[in-house]
């Protein structure tokens, strides 16, 4: 994987999480960049939800910044959930991201209406309050996994991080599972 060191061998961790920090959906890919995995982990999550007999559909999506393309801001997903998409607008020449108030006068919105209008979904009230959930309920997940197993996997190859990535949600989420019950019933 190219990293701005130089070549890793690496992969980049994703995962799709409820409001709730349950995981639906866990995957590595060997691109530094989140671009590419924005639509196949809502299509993973959508068909995990399915096997798992939950019908109610995928109502919203918030996604940092490092998913923020033309495609993944344009494109619905598939499953016919259609969700409110919230991804976060890149820095403009190395500013700290922000929630679409200061994009105004942003020169890349004449170029890709499309970030424009993201930019306008994200400085609404209901936008702001969606978006703004996202680092409660996704970047604890990366951050309690790293608590837990540590900052490296253990195994080498696609195919068997991508096993060990899947043990530690399932980890995850049996832990979750079991600190809910605890609290209810302790």
């Amino acid at each position: 994987m190219r990293t701005r060191d130089g070549f890793k061998q690496g992969f980049n961790a994703q995962a799709v999480v409820t409001d709730d920090q349950v995981i639906v959906a866990a995957e590595v890919v060997p691109e530094n960049t989140d671009f590419d995995a924005f639509h196949p982990m809502l299509d993973a999550a959508r068909d995990n939800l399915d096997a798992a007999g939950v019908e109610g559909r995928i109502r919203a999506v918030a996604a940092d910044s490092g998913y923020s393309n033309k495609q993944n801001r344009t494109q619905s997903a598939a499953g016919g959930d259609d969700p409110i998409m919230l991804i976060g607008i890149p820095p403009l020449g190395g500013a700290k991201p922000a929630d679409g108030h200061e994009r105004k006068t942003d020169p890349r919105f004449v170029k890709d209406p499309s970030l424009a209008k993201m930019a306008k979904r994200l400085a609404t009230p209901a936008g702001r309050g969606l978006y703004g959930r996202r680092k409660i309920m996704a970047e604890p997940v990366f951050g309690q996994i790293k608590q837990v197993a540590g900052p490296r996997m253990l195994l080498r190859g696609r195919r068997m991080v991508n096993g060990e990535w899947k043990l530690m949600a399932a980890a995850h989420n049996l832990l979750k599972c079991w600190r809910h019950h605890a609290l209810q019933t302790g």
